[in-house]
């Protein structure tokens, strides 16, 4: 535009301006009246003309600033900051010098001033002040650097730096190899930037961020309104130019970078520049990061393993020592100071002279000094002396070697195997016996499989079986059963109990022989528990089963011909009887025949015990109770004929008697029996006889009580020498019992004797 000067008269009523190279009609003002042509930079500025041109000429002189901005009073200089909405009202940046025109009386009638075209100079200005923050905000990023430990933290602050120095906002996103978002951090973005971040988790990578990282290259967008119209942040961005590049070190792509910055600086190859070493710098602060948090993460995982190894250094069983290339103690855990009895103090800087005996020393030396020539790892049984008792020691020494490979010493570890070995002496000893006893039983011993499967048969079973030892693999157990239903329920009896005793078999021999046997046997198992086999003896029982049957046999014989005996004695008591009762018949005494008659009722009762017997299954015992109730049924019947009268009552327990007590207990009750009825209900008097049997432990309790006249006051029923009493005591002694007599209320007599 040049330099311009241009007259403008204020005057009361009206005013014009006259100009000096440009022509055309001025415009009406309605506060000051101006004529005139308006030159084509102060067309742009008029209202502030309007507005500053009377304070200038009041005031003297002073200069009106029309760079393109919304304010600014005469001579303060009209500070820019938002160029790009400037530079959408006006075209040019003017500066205006203006002075006061007088008139003859030194009233001020108007001003004179000359315009300057600053737009490159301003323009200049603003690229320096750019430059300057963009500059200082490199120098903050690398500050930020060196201090700055924490991936997250380092970002952000990042963004605030730049979108605080130079650029209207910035955001970085750390993208892995794989293209997920792994952190994000913005400035200056607003609410805009959490839609982005969530498509970014969601794989939707901006067209600037997507390009940057694919090319490796600047991405310079001018504008972002048209060119990334579905960025979120597109209309955050406005006017402003985008830059953006990939965050990239040691070959590595980590991310990316996006500013925001002026448009006027768009394609500015200094600013790319500095853009791309700010880029640099994050990269390789990120990189250095990284390389922090693995070093803290190994110096971790290294602590950790130090500290598992200390703590089972020190909790092992296991006797660990180091030694160095002098011999040396330089470390061991507490189970080689519980082994020596000593504390660590004492062992760590001692040598193995100050531990064991001088020839047990030497060896240990001789063996340390190979593996440190070697370089080669010794395994060892050793036997040493400990505290003054041999023990057997089970040892692995290896090299230590440093960084370099040198050898700098021995580890060593070291096994009580003492009880181990003596037990493993005593097993040996108990196979060496077992093994004898296998051998040499005279009964079957034998392992096999769940399947049948002989897999050990000692020279017993072989015999037993008619086997050779050369024969056991081709034969199942399987084939030797009579009977394979046998099998399966051995099976089953054993898995469901673990065992079996004397479970009955009978097995065919080679030869064809049928043996009976018994199993006493137990599952074998694994380690889980799982039944793999069985294990145990085979009783041959053949010889003694042909002799039990014919013990059997001899013993039906023997039983056929009791009974037969008994059965013959009742029936010649009974002919005894009938003859007797016929004998009575041809007698005329009374007394005699009550005394034939009684004596009858005697044998009957002994022929009853021999018919009890006979047909019982038992041949040496009867039911005692049901032999009483037979017995006094029949001694009802002989006095008491008819229905009525006397009613005889019979209960208890049951019990069983052999013979030898069964006769006189039979006889005792027949006597007891017969005085009641016949003596406790005189002149047909009616009453009740009752009978009761008990059994206390292994006592037998017998009571026949009536309730009829009793005994006479002038009976004692312990002396009197009546044929019945002197028997009844005779027998009672002879179970070895007692009798008890009680004739107050009717006569009741209770007889006790052992059972067997």
């Amino acid at each position: 535009m040049g330099d311009r000067c241009v007259e403008a008269v204020h005057g009361a009523h009206e005013g014009h301006v006259r100009g000096a190279g440009h022509g055309g009609q001025g415009d009406p003002h309605q506060s000051l009246g101006w004529r005139g042509p308006w030159p084509g930079a102060l067309r742009d500025h008029r209202t502030r003309l309007v507005r500053d041109l009377p304070a200038v000429a009041h005031a003297g002189e002073g200069e009106i600033d029309l760079r393109r901005n919304d304010g600014g009073n005469v001579g303060d200089g009209g500070a820019v900051r938002d160029a790009d909405h400037h530079r959408r009202r006006f075209r040019e940046d003017v500066l205006l010098r203006v002075a006061p025109l007088t008139d003859t009386t030194g009233a001020i009638s108007g001003v004179i001033g000359s315009g300057e075209d600053v737009t490159e100079g301003l323009r200049a200005e603003r690229a320096l002040e750019h430059r300057n923050l963009v500059l200082r905000a490199i120098r903050n990023v690398n500050q930020l650097i060196i201090r700055e430990k924490n991936r997250d933290h380092l970002i952000t602050s990042v963004c605030e730096i730049l979108a605080s120095m130079g650029y209207h906002g910035a955001w970085i996103g750390l993208i892995d190899p794989e293209g997920s978002l792994q952190a994000a951090a913005e400035s200056g973005m607003g609410d805009a930037f959490s839609t982005l971040v969530e498509r970014m988790r969601g794989g939707e990578i901006p067209s600037c961020a997507s390009r940057a990282l694919e090319t490796g290259d600047a991405v310079e967008i001018e504008d972002p309104a048209v060119e990334c119209g579905d960025c979120p942040v597109a209309v955050v961005d406005g006017r402003k130019s985008v830059l953006a590049m990939r965050l990239e070190s040691e070959g590595q792509v980590r991310g990316v970078l996006v500013v925001s910055l002026p448009r006027e600086f768009h394609r500015n190859p200094e600013e790319t520049s500095l853009v791309l070493e700010v880029a640099g710098d994050i990269a390789f602060a990120l990189r250095s990061i990284e390389i922090e948090e693995e070093k803290r993460r190994i110096e971790e995982d290294i602590f950790v393993s130090e500290a598992q190894l200390r703590a089972i250094f020190d909790s092992s069983e296991e006797i660990i020592f180091m030694k160095d290339l002098e011999g040396r103690y330089v470390q061991a855990n507490e189970a080689f100071s519980r082994a020596f009895d000593l504390p660590l103090d004492r062992i760590v800087g001692s040598r193995d002279r100050d531990l064991f005996p001088e020839d047990e020393a030497a060896m240990i030396e001789e063996i340390d000094r190979e593996i440190l020539s070697s370089g080669r790892a010794h395994k060892s049984e050793d036997v040493l002396t400990v505290r003054g008792e041999v023990r057997i020691y089970r040892t692995t020494k290896v090299p230590i070697r440093d960084s370099r490979g040198e050898i700098i010493g021995l580890c060593g570890f070291a096994d009580d195997n003492t009880e181990m070995r003596r037990a493993m002496d005593k097993l040996r000893e108990s196979e060496e016996r077992f093994r004898s006893l296998f051998e040499d039983s005279g009964e079957g011993i034998y392992f096999t499989t769940r399947e049948g499967e002989i897999i050990d048969i000692n020279p017993a079973g072989l015999a037993l079986f008619g086997l050779d030892p050369d024969e056991i693999s081709g034969i199942n157990v399987n084939d030797l059963y009579l009977d394979p239903e046998v099998r399966c329920r051995f099976q089953e009896e054993i898995e469901a109990r673990g065992f079996v005793k004397d479970f009955e078999v009978r097995f065919r021999r080679r030869d064809g022989q049928v043996i009976d046997c018994l199993l006493t046997s137990s599952v074998r198992t694994d380690a889980d528990g799982n039944v793999i086999g069985y294990q145990g003896i085979i009783h041959d029982v053949t010889e003694r089963r042909q002799v039990q049957a014919a013990l059997e046999e001899s013993l039906r014989e023997k039983e056929l011909l009791l009974r037969e005996i008994h059965h013959r004695v009742k029936n010649n008591m009974q002919i005894i009887c009938s003859m007797m009762r016929l004998q009575a018949g041809c007698i005329e005494d009374e007394e005699l025949v009550d005394k034939m008659l009684a004596t009858e009722q005697r044998i009957r009762s002994m022929a009853m015990v021999h018919d009890r017997l006979y047909q019982s299954s038992d041949l040496a015992r009867i039911d005692l109770l049901e032999y009483l109730e037979r017995l006094g049924q029949g001694v009802h019947r002989t006095f008491c004929p008819e229905e009525g009268g006397i009613r005889l009552e019979v209960e208890g327990d049951g019990v069983l008697l052999d013979i030898t007590r069964a006769v006189p207990c039979g006889l005792i009750l027949n006597e007891l029996l017969t005085n009641s009825f016949k003596h406790a209900f005189p002149d047909g008097r009616p009453g009740t006889v009752r009978v009761d049997l008990r059994k206390d432990d292994d006592r037998v309790i017998v009571t026949v009580a009536d309730d009829g006249v009793g005994i006479p006051e002038d009976v004692d029923p312990y002396t009197t020498g009546t044929l019945g009493m002197e028997l009844i005591r005779t027998l009672v002694e002879q179970l070895d019992g007692r009798m008890d007599i009680d004739g107050t209320s009717g006569t009741r007599i209770t007889i006790e004797f052992r059972a067997g």
